[in-house]
C-alpha cells in the first residue's frame, strides 16, 4: 500500500486444496458358476479419493439380485486413499442371474452391474431354494409366471410320478417343460402363477413325487391377494346449475390384512367441467371415506387456446404502414397481401374454442364465462390396485 509515507508490504500466504473426487472401479463384476445356496468368493470394487479433502457420506447396498455386499470403506475416505467394497454371489436360482450394486457419497450415486451363473447342486431339487414370492395380485387376476426348475443331476433318468400345487397358484401348462421323465443332468422348468381367490397374504406349496431318494421335492409360494369394494356413501344422482359444485360421497372398504394402495380416476365428465377425487390415492386395509368433486362452468382445454388480442391486431395496424415505407414500391403490394393473410388466418384461429362471454340475455341472472350444457350425464369414478379396478356410476343433472 503507498502512501504519502511510503510504501508498507503485508506478507499474505495460503494453501489451496482439491476436492474430494470418488473414482469407483469396475463398474461391471462378472461370477463364475455358483452352486445354489451358497456363497462365491468375494469380489472387489475400489473406491479412490485422489483430492485433498475426505470423501462422506459413503454407503453401499445392494438394489437387485441375488448378492451380498460388505463396505470396508465406512461412512469417509481419507484423502489420497482407496479402499474396497466386497461384494459375493449368492444365488437361490439356477441359470443366467443379475444384480445391481448402488455406491453413494456425498456427491453422487454410481451403480455396478452384477452378473453371475447357479447351478443345482448334485442330486435331483429344485430351485429356487427359498420361498417364492409374488407380487401383490389383484382378486380374480392371474400374476406374471415364475420359472421353477426341477433339476436332475445325477446319472439315470429321473421318472416323475406327480406334481401338485396347493393354495391360489396354478402351472401354466403351455409354458411347462417338464413331462414324464428328465434326462439325466438335465432339468425341466414350471412356469407357476398366482390367482388369488380372496384378499390378504396367501401361501402354498408345490410338491414334485418322483424317483429320486430323497422324493418328493418340495418348495412353498406366497404372494398378497388384492380386494376391496367401492361403494356409494349417500346421494348418487346431484342436480346443480352450471357453475355449480356437485359432490359425491364414496366409501373404499378393505380388509385390514389386505395391502397395498389404491389410485382413483373419473371419466365421463360433460364439457367445460372437471372432477376431482379426495383423496387421490390412499393405502388399503381400512375403510376410507372417498369425495368426488364435479366443477361444472369452467374452461375447457381448447379456451386456453392463445389467439391474438386486440391490442395486438391495433398494434399490428399501427406498425405495418411504417414498415411499408422503408420497401420499395414494387415489393410493397406482395408484402401487404401477404400480411393481410397471414393476419386473417391467425385471427380466424380465435374463433375456434375460444371462452365466449355471455351476455345477460343468453345466461340470465347468471355468470359470464364458459357454461356446461344442460343435461343428464354419468361420471365413473374408478379405483385402482394391483390391476383390479372397481367403478361406481354417479349421475349429474346440470339444469
Amino acid at each position: 500500500m503507498t502512501d504519502d509515507v511510503g510504501t508498507q508490504t503485508a506478507s499474505l500466504s495460503g494453501i489451496g486444496t482439491s476436492p474430494a473426487t470418488d473414482a469407483l472401479s469396475p463398474l461391471t463384476l462378472t461370477f463364475g458358476a455358483q452352486q445354489v445356496d451358497t456363497a462365491s468368493v468375494p469380489q472387489q470394487i475400489t473406491l479412490s479419493n485422489t483430492g485433498d479433502l475426505p470423501l462422506t457420506l459413503i454407503a453401499a447396498q445392494i438394489t437387485s439380485g441375488d448378492f451380498t455386499v460388505v463396505n470396508a470403506c465406512g461412512n469417509s475416505l481419507n484423502p489420497h486413499s482407496t479402499c474396497s467394497v466386497n461384494i459375493a454371489f449368492a444365488p437361490k436360482n439356477v441359470g443366467p442371474l443379475t444384480g445391481s450394486l448402488s455406491v453413494s457419497d456425498q456427491y453422487r450415486t454410481q451403480t455396478v452391474a452384477l452378473n453371475g451363473i447357479g447351478i443345482a447342486p448334485p442330486g435331483v431339487s429344485l430351485a429356487p431354494f427359498s420361498t417364492v414370492v409374488f407380487p401383490p395380485t389383484g382378486v380374480g387376476l392371474q400374476s406374471a409366471s415364475q420359472a421353477i426348475t426341477l433339476t436332475n443331476n445325477v446319472g439315470t433318468p429321473l421318472s416323475i410320478q406327480g406334481i401338485s400345487l396347493t393354495g391360489d397358484f396354478v402351472i401354466l401348462p403351455n409354458s411347462s417343460t417338464c413331462g414324464a421323465n428328465v434326462a439325466p443332468d438335465a432339468a425341466c422348468v414350471l412356469q407357476i402363477a398366482f390367482a388369488p381367490t380372496v384378499g390378504g397374504p396367501r401361501t402354498g406349496s408345490l410338491t414334485v413325487t418322483d424317483s429320486a431318494g430323497n422324493s418328493p421335492q418340495t418348495l412353498s409360494l406366497t404372494g398378497p391377494g388384492v380386494d376391496f369394494t367401492l361403494t356409494t356413501n349417500g346421494t348418487t344422482s346431484v342436480s346443480i346449475t352450471s357453475g355449480q359444485n356437485a359432490v359425491f360421497p364414496l366409501l373404499l372398504s378393505s380388509a385390514s390384512n389386505v395391502s397395498g394402495t389404491v389410485t382413483f380416476t373419473c371419466a365421463g365428465m360433460p364439457a367445460n367441467s372437471t372432477c376431482t377425487v379426495t383423496p387421490s390415492s390412499i393405502p388399503l386395509g381400512s375403510t376410507t371415506t372417498i369425495s368426488v368433486t364435479v366443477l361444472t362452468g369452467v374452461a375447457s382445454a381448447l379456451s386456453s387456446r392463445p389467439c391474438i388480442s386486440r391490442s395486438g391486431v391495433i398494434l399490428f395496424a399501427t406498425l405495418f404502414p411504417l414498415g411499408l415505407l422503408v420497401l420499395r414500391p414494387a415489393r410493397r403490394s406482395s408484402v401487404t397481401g401477404f400480411a393481410l393473410l397471414c393476419l386473417l388466418l391467425a385471427a380466424s384461429g380465435c374463433g375456434v374454442g375460444r371462452e365466449i362471454p355471455l351476455t345477460s340475455g343468453s345466461n340470465p341472472g347468471g355468470p359470464s364465462g364458459p357454461v356446461t350444457t344442460a343435461g343428464t350425464y354419468t361420471v365413473v369414478a374408478t379405483a385402482t390396485s394391483a390391476g383390479l379396478t372397481r367403478s361406481v356410476n354417479l349421475t349429474l343433472i346440470v339444469q
